[in-house]
């Protein structure tokens, strides 16, 4: 007998994923608009660790749980969602680039400083090239043992890889998403890809669970050993997580252990009354994450501009919470029309 499959939404994803954007405004206003001082040392610490595990790994990894959860997902369907992502990636660093362009032009910096970042590769890119690969080559398709296997694989064979190139400027410009020979690549398919993978097979053993709640707890559980024990490895090896961007397996492992324990303790805040608002606000930022991330960008690009920068923890979180309010009008405009 075939089990039942349930793809309603999952309020503790909802809220995970509302937090790291949250998490992403904070870290991209640190990284672009708060200079070195001695003011904001332990406010840059803070920014910095909630900026890194929480945001963007829980983003892919819960943006392949959420497979899963989704009737849309035929290889056509795949392959056209992950082309508008790459398309809203390359369209984002063409708006990025125009007000420091126009910056750059007032103050005679040479356009060369300024041109690279239309080829960055950021985590929109990733995630349409992610897409595409999945319906390419139908991996949605692959069994749970399946996508674990093949997550593996792709962190192994990741540091065999980095940094390969051609020689041909060209072609290594294309191949840079893959492997990230180019400095401004900040999301390789190698080793990204490992999050999807293991956040569709943690997806799909919610959908297949009688007990959701109960089901997510030990999975949390799980999650918590596994990142214990790779946390522990790699206290003593601490070479092995010199590189968020580049990380080696064993950080990768640590990573996908943190996902499903951090999204089991934000279930836990999810159902809370006295913190319906945060939730219902972080709720909506989940679902309307592409758009949010577009526009906060946008924003923080025009401030950069003004050569404003933050000097105190109020002003941070003052230019904090201006960003994310933009954003979060822009991205409901967007969702009435």
């Amino acid at each position: 007998m075939n089990k039942h499959v349930s793809h309603d939404r999952v309020a503790a994803m909802d809220v995970a994923r509302g937090f790291a954007v949250l998490c992403m405004v904070m870290i991209h206003v640190e990284m672009f608009l708060a200079p070195e001082g001695p003011d904001l040392i332990s406010m840059r610490a803070v920014v910095e660790l909630l900026g890194s595990v929480p945001a963007a790994p829980v983003f892919m990894f819960l943006m392949g749980a959420s497979l899963a959860f989704s009737s849309h997902t035929a290889p056509g369907q795949l392959i056209r969602r992950g082309l508008l992502l790459l398309g809203a990636g390359y369209a984002l660093n063409v708006l990025r680039l125009m007000p420091e362009a126009g910056y750059a032009l007032t103050k005679d910096i040479p356009p060369m400083e300024v041109l690279p970042q239309m080829y960055e590769i950021d985590i929109l890119h990733f995630a349409g090239l992610a897409l595409v690969i999945f319906g390419l080559f139908r991996l949605n398709r692959l069994g749970r043992p399946g996508l674990l296997l093949l997550a593996a694989t792709v962190a192994l064979c990741s540091p065999l890889l980095w940094g390969l190139h051609t020689g041909i400027p060209p072609v290594d410009m294309l191949l840079a998403p893959i492997w990230g020979k180019r400095p401004n690549t900040f999301f390789p398919l190698f080793p990204w890809l490992a999050y999807p993978l293991v956040g569709l097979a943690f997806g799909r053993t919610l959908t297949l669970a009688e007990d959701r709640r109960q089901c997510l707890f030990r999975l949390g559980m799980a999650g918590l050993t596994v990142a214990t024990v790779t946390g522990l490895l790699l206290l003593a090896f601490p070479d092995l997580a010199r590189s968020f961007y580049r990380p080696y397996p064993l950080l990768v492992l640590f990573i996908i252990g943190f996902v499903p324990f951090w999204t089991w303790c934000c279930g836990l805040v999810a159902p809370l009354r006295a913190l319906r608002q945060p939730v219902r606000l972080l709720s909506e930022w989940s679902q309307g994450v592409t758009v949010f991330y577009v526009a906060h960008w946008i924003i923080i690009g025009w401030i950069a501009v003004l050569s404003f920068d933050i000097e105190t923890r109020t002003e941070f979180l003052l230019v904090s919470a201006f960003v994310a309010a933009g954003a979060h009008c822009v991205m409901r405009a967007w969702r009435k029309e």
